[in-house]
């Protein structure tokens, strides 16, 4: 109400009542680029840019930074901006530094080409199903009016594929935003790793120089949003090269991922020309690439290369084992439901957990099963029995961890969780050694969730989780720490692996009771456990560093040895 149409070239704009209370202003009337200048600063919600030129320019730079001069007289800085959000339909609408100077005095923004990402993902679907169309056009299936016929009725089918794709994408830069302060080592070490490719240039994208970066690190401040941008879509390209040039995206298993790049139209009635699309390979490279980065973030595959030293094509595999084996597509869904039932935090948690959880599964894959990884084979291996694992949650778990669970359980359903995935979320950590428990299984013929009984109870007794939540509250923030407590969890699921296979080993009867097993087991080797329990009272009393925590893997180590467990 009190609003208008005028002339950009009038010599003023007289303002109604509710114009001058909605932009905070006293005069009654504005020359155009005042008033242009007046509307930038309006305190609102959204700010939405959807004109040619730049309008926000950084405090620190000049009017000729901005590189626009027709808007040189209606320009504003970064700091006067009173929005909440910025959205950028338009191409440059603010500099670079402007939405960095933005964001990191609470602003919410991305940058133009993450809010214009839907349009560029739009046009390669076109793309992609028109070439599609035309080959079984020059095969006589269809003509032309059927085609256009068939790619309209595919209209909003392709834009539901194309919002969950840019929702995802969103989604990721959220996430990464929520952890950027735990995470700044690690996106600085890509950032020099990119650098070293000649892939990413600091200077050119304003991302913080070494001297700006030791001051955040001292602050605790992590990369803003539009800096997070800039490396997400670089990974993106990184990954997307790195795979095409492999051999990975021949998988055969892969083509089962087509269905969902394409609409189920085009599944359903040309499933061959699909499968035989001149561009697959291209198109299954974009799909893994943009899963994996979307999902686990921008530098997970560099972090697990610098971890095992495994090639980037090998991570993706084992990855998109992970993602079919725990069905990470089922729990990204559930939260997705969520949207406007919790606060987003709660959804960035439990979006957390599912990373660090697909971390570690895709971790174990790399150092436990022989390279090349066939896709097909090991999802084969592992995914029975990891759902059995998963299904007989929390039944598994020892009383000590029961409790606890049920409390996480609890607090997801007082933030409005509903309960059946509060208790699937809340048994999530229970499930970092499931691949451990599975290769027991298979070792000893034990149903998996008989040795999860075992492998649990021989947790508490020995105070292996006590030693596993130490492990889990070392620093994620320096590279070095991080890399330690990742060797530190892996040694000791290793060896808690071990002694399960030995406690079934002892058994010979095939008792289907853990926890009688594990009460003969103890009395067997009662004088042996005594020992390395009194060194866990010390421990216990103790500051715990990583000095005591690899103390602590020793005296594991050495228990083995007592109870003269083989290796496997």
């Amino acid at each position: 109400k009190g609003g208008g149409v005028y002339s950009r070239s009038a010599k003023s704009i007289p303002l109604s009542e509710p114009v001058r209370k909605a932009l905070q202003v006293d005069a009654s009337s504005l020359t155009p680029s005042e008033l242009i200048t007046a509307i930038l600063k309006a305190p609102v919600e959204l700010f939405w840019n959807g004109g040619i030129g730049t309008f926000v320019k950084a405090s620190n730079e000049t009017h000729d930074d901005a590189d626009d001069r027709v808007n040189d007289a209606l320009r504003i800085n970064a700091d006067e901006l009173r929005c909440q959000v910025v959205g950028e339909g338009g191409n440059l609408g603010l500099t670079q530094r402007a939405r960095i100077e933005f964001a990191r005095q609470g602003g919410r923004v991305n940058t133009d080409f993450i809010d214009n990402s839907g349009g560029v993902d739009c046009s390669d679907h076109e793309v992609n199903i028109k070439i599609l169309f035309n080959k079984a056009m020059s095969e006589g299936l269809l003509d032309e009016p059927q085609r256009n016929q068939f790619l309209s009725s595919m209209t909003e089918e392709v834009a539901r594929l194309v919002l969950i794709n840019n929702y995802q994408q969103s989604e990721a830069l959220s996430l990464s935003e929520y952890l950027a302060p735990t995470l700044l080592d690690e996106h600085i070490r890509l950032m020099r790793a990119m650098e070293r490719k000649e892939l990413l240039q600091r200077q050119t994208w304003n991302l913080p120089d070494d001297e700006n970066l030791s001051a955040r690190r001292s602050t605790e401040q992590g990369l803003t949003r539009p800096e997070l941008a800039v490396l997400q879509a670089f990974s993106k390209i990184d990954l997307y090269q790195e795979l095409l040039a492999s051999d990975a995206v021949d998988e055969a298993y892969l083509v089962n991922e087509l269905p969902i790049y394409f609409p189920e139209a085009i599944a359903r009635e040309y499933p061959q020309h699909m499968n035989n699309h001149p561009l697959r390979r291209e198109i299954i490279a974009t799909f893994i690439s943009n899963s994996m980065i979307n999902r686990m973030g921008m530098a997970f595959a560099f972090r697990l290369h610098e971890h095992t030293g495994a090639p980037i094509p090998e991570i993706a595999c084992a990855y998109l084992v992970t993602r079919k084996v725990f069905d990470l597509p089922g729990l990204w869904r559930q939260i997705a439901l969520l949207d406007n039932q919790v606060e987003a935090s709660v959804q960035l948690e439990m979006l957390s957990t599912i990373r660090r959880l697909a971390n570690q599964a895709t971790l174990w894959l790399l150092q436990n099963v022989p390279r090349p990884l066939d896709i097909g084979t090991t999802i084969d291996k592992y995914i029975d029995s990891v759902t059995s694992l998963i299904d007989a949650l929390p039944g598994q778990v020892v009383e000590d961890d029961s409790e606890a669970l049920a409390q996480v359980a609890q607090d997801y359903q007082e933030q409005g969780v509903p309960e059946s995935f509060a208790w699937r979320m809340a048994g999530l950590p229970h499930l970092f050694p499931a691949l451990d428990i599975v290769e027991v299984s298979l070792q000893t013929g034990q149903s998996p969730v008989y040795v999860a009984q075992v492998f649990n109870r021989l947790g508490a007794a020995l105070d292996l989780h006590w030693l596993r939540d130490q492990i889990d509250q070392l620093s994620r923030k320096e590279h070095w720490t991080r890399l330690a407590r990742s060797a530190l969890r892996d040694e000791l699921y290793r060896l808690q692996r071990l002694l399960t296979a030995s406690v079934l080993d002892f058994d010979g009867t095939n008792s289907t009771d853990a926890k009688r097993l594990f009460e003969n087991w103890q009395e067997i080797h009662k004088s042996v456990l005594e020992r390395y329990s009194r060194r866990f009272v010390e421990f216990k009393s103790a500051r715990v560093d990583l000095a005591l925590l690899n103390v602590a893997l020793n005296e594991l180590q050495k228990l083995i040895r007592n109870l003269d467990v083989g290796d496997s």
